[in-house]
């Protein structure tokens, strides 16, 4: 997948909704991380200690990890 990426290590009760409110402030944009990651399992809480590819949204609803209100 071309683009540009952070990463971040999940930790203990991370979900993929979870994740994509952090990074995107919207529960609802998983779907990108998803697929940057195909290699990790699709479960309900993901394991601590993996490094996931949270892609940077060229519509800029990445604001290094704030909700969208606090940028």
């Amino acid at each position: 997948m071309a683009g540009s990426y952070k990463f971040y290590k999940t930790q203990t009760g991370d979900r993929w909704d979870k994740i994509a409110y952090k990074f995107y402030g919207d529960v609802f944009k998983q779907q990108p991380i998803i697929e940057a990651n195909s290699d990790v399992a699709i479960t309900p809480i993901l394991p601590a200690g993996i490094t996931l590819m949270i892609p940077i949204l060229e519509n800029g609803a990445d604001k290094g990890g704030l909700p969208v209100w606090k940028q």
